[in-house]
């Protein structure tokens, strides 16, 4: 009886010495399976965590040594380490009759503690595994190699009442480190999660290095992960350690089952510091026992990533005194300016932070095959006024070049504007590889529409409704209409555009861009249009419209501005121009207006040898359009060659002085005809033409474009 009392006080203040020990923060280790006879199968690894060593206590049951971890402690460094358990037998083990003591080969012991989130297992049932995780402090200089973690059991019967079972040992050659692509296990919240850290991106900077990386994290089990506060630091090879944040990855996070989520870890480094040997350490901290615990979780080994060209997908982080963001290059393409090339790269900037971040301020650079320095600009796309988690704005980063010149290697240098007072400065911050195999901007094919990126700008549908060739006595144009349609839901003034045609034969010439100056209604369109003069004996099939939105000095242009560049572009191809007239005279298009006319009829006024050609017209314009910008003006012709009759007359569209109005309405054309009673007997047929006459702003109304002909005979009525 007094024996078995003093068992258990003894028990008792066991109990109360683990109780008191605090929470466990390391990793939980389970069973990999259990075999035919109901046993527990003890394989290499358990839970996918490699066992370091293995205690044989008795013919059923064992103990492993996994999951070990140090971590500097101030003048200390704390070990954390985890006892697997294996019961085969057919009776449960009772935890409390076991301990481990750690000692080091030079014989100093060390106090272990049981990490309290183990606190409340007292057993180890039949057929079963069950995982212990404890914490020691040990001496600063040493090594995971030098300690021994002897297993005893609690025995009255012997000296000193514990019985040794046997020593577990680390070997000499493990490392903590998870090498570099590979991955890691790692038990959170009794969660299994697969861990995995990218290569750095390390951006050189005159005082601080720029750090930053992925990491990914899977949960691996059938329960949803809620993340602890978890905390990432780079730790260098002389043990030196530097703060990273975390994006995605924080307090309280949600993992489904199978989900991996992907979170973005940043910091800097002094620029003196070596990076060689560096590693990611992922840590938690909690409270034991009044006094805060950290512990290391896993450890990974971080290269230096190469910098090599990446693919344009690849998003490159970013840090600025607001917070992290992330870059990634869409698109690069090259575009006519003058006698240089506009080098053009479509960057996306997002939101990397937990917070809302305010725009950064960015300007930039191009490094061209790292020998030629570019200036360039950074033109806002989008009307962002910050940024909220995952948000994300656009930049078109473009920098002029000789048209003539091919690049092989092009980096975007991204920099942050540093304000002091009234001076500005600028600081490298992110190096983004731009893949130059593709120099065309994107194409629209004939036929098509370009609707423009509703989270950028203004949304609205670009098409090419006609290509023409104007002739005059001495040149043609070359006119390209285009109509614009208002895709939002309120009324919208025209961007300033930008355009070049290019040849079939590659020569690109300047168009002149000629836009409504009045707002667009909701679904409604306008025209505008590019043009250019042409030799009359210039082949125009193939060729193609390269429109982009106009930029001076680095920003959109509003209003009547020069423009000095532009960007947003896109190559429309262009259908060939087609001279045919129509062969009647209903529904002529020109502009927005669309004329007919019928009810034709030629009369002869002997007495003042006078043609007369009456007609009856209707005169309809598309409401929905906004005013054209081009001036345009209706001739219609009457020609008999074979009766020496010519005349003609030009009528304003709506509004003028000769105008015809809008509706249905009646007019002749009267004119007074040399040798027209000699002529008489020749009069059989005769033909009206209807000529476009575009005027554009400056410019004469020389420019005449046939649009239909119609053969009709004389002093016959035509309905």
């Amino acid at each position: 009886m007094k024996r078995f009392t003093k068992t258990k006080r003894i028990s008792s203040l066991m109990i109360a010495l683990m109780v008191a020990s605090g929470p466990m923060t390391a990793s939980y280790i389970y069973a990999d399976g259990v075999t035919a006879a109901g046993g527990i199968e003890q394989s290499a690894t358990q839970g996918d965590i490699p066992l370091i060593d293995t205690v044989k206590m008795n013919a059923t049951q064992s103990v492993a040594l996994s999951d070990i971890s140090i971590y500097p402690d101030g003048k200390n460094n704390r070990v954390t380490f985890t006892l697997t358990f294996f019961n085969n037998g057919y009776t449960d083990m009772e935890f409390i009759n076991y301990w481990v003591r750690l000692q080091s080969t030079g014989g100093q012991s060390y106090s272990v503690n049981l990490l309290s989130n183990d606190k409340d297992k007292n057993k180890v049932p039949a057929l079963s595994t069950e995982s212990f995780s404890f914490y020691a402090n040990i001496g600063k200089d040493v090594s995971l190699a030098d300690l021994r973690f002897n297993l005893i059991q609690w025995d009255f019967s012997v000296a000193g009442y514990e019985r040794a079972l046997g020593n577990l040992q680390v070997p000499e050659d493990f490392t903590l480190e998870t090498k570099a692509g590979q991955s890691r296990t790692v038990w959170l919240n009794q969660i299994k999660t697969v861990s995995r850290a990218e290569n750095m991106r390390v951006t050189k900077r005159e005082k601080a290095n720029q750090i930053s990386l992925k990491f990914f994290l899977k949960n691996n089990d059938i329960q949803p992960l809620v993340l602890p506060e978890l905390q990432f630091k780079l730790k260098t090879s002389n043990g030196l350690l530097y703060p990273l944040k975390a994006t995605v990855l924080t307090k309280d996070a949600l993992i489904q089952p199978l989900e991996e989520k992907e979170g973005a870890l940043t910091g800097t480094v002094p620029s003196e510091v070596s990076l060689d040997g560096a590693q990611l350490v992922i840590t938690k901290s909690e409270a034991i026992n009044n006094s805060t615990v950290t512990t290391a979780l896993a450890y990974y080994e971080l290269l230096e990533k190469k910098a090599e060209p990446q693919n344009e997908t690849e998003e490159q982080l970013f840090m600025t005194d607001k917070g992290t963001y992330g870059a990634v290059v869409n698109q690069f393409y090259r575009i006519p300016w003058e006698d240089k090339d506009i080098a053009v790269i479509d960057v996306t900037v997002t939101n990397r932070s937990n917070d809302s971040l305010p725009v950064p301020e960015l300007a930039s650079y191009l490094m061209i095959d790292d020998s030629v320095r570019v200036d360039s600009q950074n033109v806002r796309m989008d009307k962002m006024i910050a940024l909220k988690p995952g948000q994300s704005m656009n930049l078109q980063v473009m920098g002029k070049i000789p048209y003539t010149y091919d690049i092989d290697q092009l980096k975007v240098i991204l920099q942050e504007i540093n304000k002091e007072g009234e001076k500005l400065s600028s600081t490298d911050i992110s190096e983004l590889a731009v893949n130059t195999a593709k120099t065309d901007s994107p194409t629209v094919a004939v036929g098509d529409s370009y609707t423009t990126n509703s989270n950028l700008m203004d949304q609205v549908a670009y098409t090419i409704n006609d290509v023409q060739r104007y002739s005059s006595e001495n040149e043609s144009i070359y006119v390209t209409q285009v109509e614009v349609k208002n895709l939002e839901k309120r009324q919208l003034a025209l961007s300033s555009l930008v355009g070049y045609f290019k040849m079939a034969d590659g020569v690109t010439v300047a168009a002149t861009n000629v836009t409504s100056k009045g707002k667009v209604p909701p679904n409604g369109k306008a025209n505008l249009y590019f043009y250019t003069v042409v030799p009359e004996s210039y082949k125009l099939e193939g060729s193609s419209l390269i429109m982009g939105r106009a930029v001076a000095e680095g920003k959109l242009v509003e209003g009547e501005t020069k423009a000095d560049a532009y960007v947003n572009a896109v190559t429309f191809g262009l259908p060939t121009v087609t001279n045919s007239p129509q062969k009647n005279l209903s529904k002529i298009k020109v502009g927005s207006y669309a004329l007919s006319m019928n009810k034709l009829k030629t009369t002869i006024d002997y007495k003042e040898e006078q043609v007369n050609f009456g007609f009856n017209y209707q005169l309809t314009k598309d409401l929905l359009q906004a005013t054209d910008p081009v001036t345009h003006k209706i001739e219609i012709e009457l020609v008999d060659p074979a009766g020496g009759i010519k005349m003609s007359k030009m009528y304003d569209l709506e509004k003028g002085g000769t105008a015809l109005s809008l509706g249905s309405q009646n007019t002749k054309i009267s004119e007074v005809q040399d040798n027209l009673l000699t002529n008489i007997y020749k009069l059989r047929k005769y033909t009206i033409n209807v000529y476009d006459i575009m005027q554009v702003e400056g410019g004469e109304n020389n420019f005449k474009r046939l649009l239909a002909s119609q053969e009709f005979n004389w002093y016959e009525d035509y309905e």
